[in-house]
């Protein structure tokens, strides 16, 4: 069960994100039985999803045979059990991941992990008879288990394991099981030399066994939908998306099993001496031959990827109205999120006349079926009308820009009337460019109103001059009376 740990611990890792520990809180999609739910990759960009992958499968040929006759008879003191076993069986486990990114459209990459990927395979042949006795002699407890004498016991088994790293598309390393060393036949040299076996025994003999060597590849990794396979390490493929709260992908590997076989021939020299045996073998020759290839198609796993679904708002304009010069108006743009993913916003203006609008909210995050505002500020510089323009940028897969029409009017300000030459009030609003009659006059660097062809205020000065110089002379001469 080691293999298994890892992709235990990847599911783990990957719901111990930070983008999973964020919507912890918020009840999650509603999964069909046996889909896997895909999460965000990270929680700044949100516009990628990991979904953890693990397939299995067991291959067992048609040879394969187990019997068994367990302990016989029950409740004997003597059993026996025979039994004989053709085992015939390879299994591949492979862990990964499905990444699904966007823009542009749904791209999907199956990234593999570290020892991601398991082989095993166990073919042989065991022939055994055993006896167990369970008695009691003289009160004495008597228990013994073993083989049963002159009865032949085989075992011809080749068992091998090996860990890789998915997805093996050039093929996983060999996992290679060996059979014990039995010697095929020897000849006594020493004995021919007429040395005599009771004191030495030396001569050649050749010593054989079995090798069986399996290799896993994969071939393509099938995302459906999606425009083509996965059949390379690196690659990608894209799928079409008509828009939603989510989408489901089923996805899985296909693969072969390649067997090779070998007979080892090992010429080995050999001596026994008062006993002692030591063995040289000089050379190690394989005979290789193929045996063949077992394909490996892997049940699909359902993959549940949430998405943002942002709807476009019935109106696509923002008008402020009329405002005076130097105020300020305030607007928004409302935003749903009908998905089952948390979407983000960023707004900018766009060019035009941005200097007289403001953008309060530049980014945004919204919850699934939730809302949220895109606060905006209208303060017009000068009067005239304006347009501007605000693009939204979302991570909606199939609505990423949205662009609103912004408007607007600065008024000018009313200034206090000035009294006319006639004692009247001229009543029209202060004009930047002139006077209330659209007219300047320039006098010695002065610009002031006219009225009537007059400049305003110049005969009030007048009167006052001409009454001040009069209080004036009046005052001297009641000095000089009094004097007299």
């Amino acid at each position: 069960m080691k293999h298994l740990a890892f992709p235990l611990a990847l599911g783990a890792a990957l719901f111990a994100s930070p983008a999973w520990a964020d919507d912890a809180g918020a009840p999650g999609p509603a999964l069909d039985p046996g889909d896997v739910l895909a999460i965000y990759c990270d929680d700044v960009e949100l516009s990628c999803t990991n979904a953890p992958l693990f397939f299995s499968k067991t291959v067992e040929l048609p040879i394969a045979f187990d019997w068994d006759t367990n302990w016989i008879p029950s409740g004997s003191p003597l059993q026996v059990r025979f039994f004989v076993r053709v085992p015939a069986m390879t299994q591949v486990d492979l862990a990964g991941i499905l990444q699904t990114d966007w823009p542009p459209a749904l791209r999907h990459l199956t990234p593999g992990v570290r020892n991601g990927g398991y082989l095993m395979f166990d073919y042989g042949l065991e022939v055994g008879a055993q006896a167990r006795v369970d008695t009691k002699v003289l009160g004495i407890s008597i228990k013994w288990t073993g083989d049963i004498p002159f009865f032949p016991q085989i075992d011809f088994h080749l068992k091998r394991e090996k860990t890789f790293n998915s997805w093996a598309f050039d093929g996983s390393p060999p996992a290679s099981a060996f059979t014990d060393k039995f010697r095929l036949f020897s000849v006594n040299l020493l004995g021919l030399a007429g040395i005599p076996s009771q004191i030495s025994k030396g001569g050649v003999a050749l010593d054989v066994y079995g090798e069986l060597s399996a290799v896993y590849t994969t071939h393509r990794i099938r995302v459906e939908p999606a425009v083509r396979d996965i059949t390379d390490k690196g690659d990608s493929t894209t799928s079409e998306f008509a828009g939603g709260a989510y989408a489901k992908f089923d996805v899985w590997p296909e693969g072969s099993v390649s067997y090779t076989g070998a007979i080892h021939l090992v010429p080995t020299f050999f001596i026994e001496v008062l006993g002692f045996d030591f063995d040289i073998p000089f050379i190690d020759y394989p005979i290789d031959f193929p045996l063949g290839a077992q394909e490996f198609v892997f049940d699909p796993v359902r993959v549940h990827v949430p998405l943002p679904d942002i709807p476009t708002p019935s109106s696509l304009e923002v008008d402020f109205g009329e405002v005076v010069v130097g105020d300020r108006s305030a607007g928004e743009v409302s935003l749903d999120n009908i998905g089952e993913a948390k979407a983000r916003v960023i707004g900018f203006l766009g060019p035009g006349h941005a200097e007289h609008f403001t953008l309060l909210t530049t980014s945004s995050l919204i919850d699934p079926d939730q809302s949220s505002a895109v606060n905006l500020r209208f303060n017009p510089k000068a009067a005239g009308s304006f347009n501007g323009e605000l693009t939204l940028v979302t991570n909606d897969p199939d609505n990423r820009f949205i662009k609103f029409t912004l408007k607007g009017t600065g008024v000018g300000q009313e200034r206090p009337n000035y009294p006319d030459g006639s004692g009247g009030s001229s009543g029209n609003p202060w004009n930047p460019g002139g006077s209330a009659s659209g007219a300047t006059e320039t006098d010695s660097g002065c610009a002031c109103g006219v009225v009537g062809g007059q400049q305003r205020g110049a005969g009030s000065f007048g009167f006052l001059s001409v009454a001040g110089l009069g209080l004036g002379v009046g005052l001297v001469l009641a000095r000089r009376r009094r004097t007299l």
